[in-house]
């Protein structure tokens, strides 16, 4: 039939025809393997209302495919389906579609795209090397941004990343070096190893704290502007540093609420934190030899008569005598001291 193979599933097997502009027979209900896989004649194709199926490579290597309709009842898209069709700009997806696997528009000439909101699943590498994308929307149904995801989508200025997006696999923005800001939502609980080299140029935003994308530890830039936070507390909680993505996701912690104790100093919320919290996270600088970390914690005044005994003690036990001393001047200073006994005792005088 001009062209097509059939089966009588209604499986389109094969397109062996040379047409420029080709229609689908409205008896098949699926895009087979391989189907039209090396067809450079075709310029565009419009397939039956019926499809609800494209298959592994069904239009792999297309190079010249400007335009195909995805019907309005197509649930899955198969692996590689659309690789390699560099001409294909624009796609619409169908509101009912559902899957789509990997490496499924891999290498083709998309500029926008938007994943409609019943998508259930979506693969690793699908986008990748569509180098004339610029904007991208992500379903409010996916959980995770997969591997590889919009690797080597150089032109890539604009990602809308919705509620619901809770995790961001490795290398999903290798090499996106037009990306400059990703804005985070208070979804998110992981970023695990995003970063594969130092020519990216965005950094992750989460609501308005800026953090460097390519260092071992990500570093709040808070006092650049104002912080909101209550969302600043929700990564904290929801461990969004983790130890994929920073060097110390407790220490990381640790640096943001001093932060946000700077920005915020009457807030109610960050002082409760602290008043529970303050022993055990002073105690994790100790350990990390965060001398400096510890300085603006003294700094800060936040260090009360309850636990400064403790991590003076804590100090000498781990044999950082700066900081016992440091600890010890500040408790001379706006704590003080029960007597000149005491004092000797601090310091490893009697």
């Amino acid at each position: 039939m001009n062209g097509f193979e059939i089966d009588h599933r209604g499986v389109l097997t094969k397109y062996t025809g040379r047409e420029k502009h080709v229609i689908v027979p409205d008896d098949v209900i699926y895009i087979g393997k391989h189907a039209f896989t090396g067809c450079a004649s075709v310029r565009s194709i419009e397939l039956p209302e019926e499809v609800v199926h494209i298959y592994a490579r069904a239009f792999l290597n297309c190079k010249n495919l400007e335009k195909i309709n995805l019907p309005p009842y197509l649930a899955d898209i198969g692996e590689g389906a659309f690789c390699g069709c560099r001409s294909l700009k624009e796609i619409q997806f169908p509101r009912r579609l559902e899957k789509i696997e990997d490496d499924a528009f891999q290498n083709t000439g998309l500029e926008e795209v938007t994943i409609p909101d019943t998508l259930q699943k979506i693969g690793e590498g699908v986008f990748e090397g569509c180098f004339n994308l610029r904007k991208m929307t992500l379903s409010k149904n996916m959980r995770y941004i997969p591997h590889s995801f919009l690797a080597y989508c150089g032109n890539l200025t604009e990602l809308v990343i919705p509620e619901g997006i809770e995790s961001i696999e490795p290398a999903a923005f290798l090499q996106c070096r037009s990306l400059k800001e990703i804005h985070l939502p208070d979804s998110i609980k992981s970023l695990y190893n995003t970063i594969a080299d130092e020519q990216n140029s965005y950094e992750f935003i989460y609501h308005n704290i800026r953090f460097d994308h390519h260092v071992p530890a990500a570093r709040p830039f808070g006092h650049q502007m104002k912080v909101n936070l209550q969302t600043c507390l929700n990564a904290i909680k929801y461990y969004i540093f983790d130890s994929n993505f920073t060097r110390n996701p407790a220490l990381e912690k640790i640096r943001i609420l001093l932060q946000l104790f700077r920005n915020t100093p009457d807030d109610e919320r960050i002082l409760k934190y602290f008043r529970k919290n303050l022993t055990e996270d002073v105690k994790t600088l100790i350990e990390e030899h965060e001398t400096e970390t510890v300085r603006k914690v003294i700094e800060a005044g936040i260090i009360q008569k309850e636990n400064i005994d403790e991590l003076i003690r804590y100090a000498i036990d781990q044999e950082l005598y700066e900081l016992q001393i440091m600890l010890t001047n500040y408790k001379l200073e706006k704590i003080g001291f029960e007597s000149i006994e005491e004092i000797a005792d601090k310091l490893l005088l009697d």
